[in-house]
C-alpha cells in the first residue's frame, strides 16, 4: 500500500467522522450545555476503546468513531426524553430529519470500514444512551449539573481501570514470532555456510552433522520458551500454535539430517528434507493473512 493510498484512507476517514459529528454535535450541545456534552465524548470514547481492545487485545486502532457514535447514544435518549416529558427544551423528531445526511454517512462508512455492527457502534451507542438517559433526566427544565456529570466520568474512569486492569501482561506473540523467523533465517544461513566448506573439502561429515546438532539443540530450547507462554490472547493462539509446530518439525529435521549425515543413509537425509518442508509450511501460517 503506498503512502497516498494510506492518506486517501485517512482522509475518508477524517471527513465520514466530521460528517457525522459537526452537525449532531452543535446542536446537542445547545441542549445539554458543553460540560455534559463533553463528558459523554470522553466517556463513549473511552469505553468504546476498551470495548474493541477487550475484543481484540493486540490489534491497533484509531479514530474517534465510538466517540461519535456515543453522541448519537445522547441523541437517542434525549428523543427517549422528549417523548416521556415534552417540552420547549427537549428536542423534537422535527429538528432530526436535517441531521440524517451526515450521520448517514458517518454509519455508512463505518460499517463498511469496521462491519455492519462493530464495536465502536455497540459500546458508543450504549455508553451514550445510558449516559444520556442519567446525566439529560432533567434536561426539559434545565441543563445536567455539574456534579451529576462529574459522577458520570467517575464512574467512566472506575469502569475504565477495572476493566482494563486484567488486559494487562497479555503475551507479546507477535514478538515471538519474530523470533522464530529469524532464528530460522540465522540457523539456516549457518547450516548453508557449512555446507559450502564441507562440499570444498574444509569440513567433514561429522563436522556438519555437530552443527545440525547444535541448530537443533537451539530449536528446542526455543521450543521450551514457546510451550512456557501464557496468557495468549485468542486470536493469537493459532499463530502460537503454528510456530510452535515448526519449531518442533524444525528440530525433528535438523536431528534426521544430523544422523543421515553420520550414516550415509539417503533415506533419512530425505526424511529431513520432508520434515523442513512440513516445518516451513507452518511457519508460513504465522504470517500476517495480508502476507500469505
Amino acid at each position: 500500500m503506498s503512502l497516498g493510498d494510506i492518506m486517501g484512507g485517512a482522509g475518508l476517514h477524517v471527513f465520514a467522522e466530521v460528517a457525522g459529528f459537526v452537525q449532531t454535535g452543535l446542536l446537542l450541545e445547545r441542549l445539554v450545555g458543553p460540560l455534559a456534552f463533553a463528558a459523554v465524548y470522553v466517556a463513549s470514547g473511552l469505553l468504546a476503546g476498551l470495548w474493541g481492545l477487550s475484543a481484540h487485545p493486540v490489534s491497533v486502532s484509531a479514530g474517534a468513531a465510538g466517540a461519535v457514535f456515543g453522541i448519537y447514544g445522547l441523541l437517542l435518549a434525549l428523543l427517549v426524553w422528549g417523548l416521556i416529558r415534552p417540552s420547549p427544551l427537549t428536542m423534537p423528531f422535527a429538528a432530526v430529519k436535517g441531521l440524517w445526511p451526515g450521520a448517514a454517512v458517518f454509519t455508512l462508512y463505518n460499517m463498511v470500514s469496521e462491519g455492519f455492527v462493530s464495536e465502536s457502534m455497540q459500546a458508543g451507542l450504549v455508553v451514550g444512551f445510558v449516559s444520556g438517559i442519567v446525566m439529560a433526566a432533567r434536561v426539559e427544565a434545565q441543563k445536567p449539573p455539574a456534579r451529576r456529570v462529574y459522577a458520570a466520568l467517575a464512574a467512566t474512569v472506575a469502569i475504565v481501570a477495572v476493566f482494563a486492569a486484567p488486559l494487562r501482561g497479555l503475551a507479546d506473540v507477535t514478538g515471538e514470532v519474530a523470533r522464530v523467523n529469524e532464528a530460522e533465517a540465522r540457523t539456516a544461513g549457518v547450516y548453508d555456510a557449512a555446507v559450502e566448506r564441507f562440499k570444498s573439502g574444509r569440513l567433514t561429515a561429522e563436522a556438519l552433522a555437530q552443527v545440525a546438532d547444535r541448530i537443533a539443540s537451539e530449536l528446542h530450547s526455543l521450543q521450551t520458551h514457546l510451550s512456557s507462554i501464557e496468557r495468549v490472547p485468542e486470536e493469537h493462539r493459532g499463530v502460537l500454535a503454528a510456530a510452535s509446530e515448526y519449531v518442533r518439525l524444525r528440530e525433528d529435521s535438523w536431528r534426521l539430517r544430523a544422523k543421515g549425515l553420520r550414516a550415509g543413509h539417503i533415506g533419512t537425509l530425505q526424511q529431513a528434507d520432508g520434515a523442513e518442508i512440513a516445518a516451513l509450511n507452518a511457519l508460513e501460517r504465522t504470517a500476517p493473512a495480508s502476507q500469505q
